[in-house]
């Protein structure tokens, strides 16, 4: 699997409510630190940043953690 930018992943509706819920459950310094990166990343390229299939499972992960 390869990088993909997260228009090619996701709508951008559903990446900010991933990237909302995965702030919300975010617990773990590790979780934070990621969520805060990903954050900072979608802040400055938009729905153009790339996502590794490793980066999407994590996200995913966080964000459905209830």
């Amino acid at each position: 699997m390869t990088n993909k930018r997260v228009d090619q992943v996701f709508s951008e509706p559903r990446f900010r409510q991933l990237l909302t819920d995965a702030d919300t459950n975010a617990k773990a310094d590790w979780d934070r630190t990621f969520v805060d990166d990903l954050t900072d990343r979608f802040s400055h390229y938009g729905m153009g940043m790339y996502l590794s299939p490793l980066q999407r499972h994590h996200l995913e992960r966080i964000a459905e953690t209830h």
